[in-house]
């Protein structure tokens, strides 16, 4: 809050769209271009309602992290709407979805992205990701709450190691799958722990080594 004002409320919302995973890794490209199909049959409704929303709530603006559907209600709304990310689903789904006749999914998202007022395009991305051009954009994050050696003091992080995150979400592939990543020693390496723990019980800190690999830590999350 800001003067006793919320700086923002967190609405649920069924805008976006996600690729439907086998595992925590892998994606189910079938699975995903049916629950795409069947997103898009039903998209009609969903932006009008959302467009009802912006109008009747006077909202200006639409920032879209990265859903087509959001662009679309911000143009129909008559407010300006823009895309933000590294990417577009349309440029993700198109190499998933080959040999799967996904073409007119693919097609249909393209659209939408096209109708954004403006697209910033965020590092780690090419130009052609986003269709009529783009922005090329530094990376947009929070103002940082610990300086770099107070968060490697908090995450017991040794001072002269360099560390790898191999992902922001949950990854519960087995060690086993892992091994590889001894061979990149003295890199160390960081997951986000498959399941929720208490961390008192576990560690002081929120890493804890992998007993298998001695390169691969978990961070912990908690109950």
């Amino acid at each position: 809050e800001e003067n006793g004002i919320p700086r923002s409320r967190v609405l649920p919302s069924s805008l976006d769209l996600h690729p439907v995973h086998s595992t925590g890794y892998r994606i189910d490209a079938a699975a995903t271009l049916e629950a795409a199909r069947e997103k898009l049959s039903a998209c009609e409704t969903v932006i009008e309602i959302e467009a009802q929303w912006l109008r009747s709530n006077s909202i200006d603006l639409v920032i879209s992290d990265i859903s087509p559907l959001a662009i679309r209600a911000g143009k129909r709304a008559g407010i300006p709407a823009y895309g933000l990310s590294n990417f577009t689903w349309d440029w993700i789904f198109e190499t998933l979805f080959e040999g799967l006749e996904g073409r007119e999914v693919i097609t249909e998202l393209r659209e939408m992205m096209a109708e954004a007022t403006l697209n910033f395009r965020l590092p780690f991305s090419e130009p052609e990701t986003f269709p009529d051009g783009s922005v090329e954009t530094p990376l947009t994050v929070r103002k940082w709450r610990k300086t770099r050696e107070e968060a490697r003091s908090f995450f017991g992080l040794e001072p002269s190691s360099r560390y790898v995150l191999l992902t922001f979400g949950g990854f519960d592939a087995p060690p086993k799958s892992l091994t590889r990543l001894v061979d990149y020693e003295p890199l160390q390496f960081i997951r986000v722990a498959p399941r929720k723990v208490r961390l008192s019980e576990v560690s002081p800190t929120p890493l804890v080594r992998e007993p298998q690999l001695p390169n691969l830590w978990n961070l912990m999350t908690a109950e």
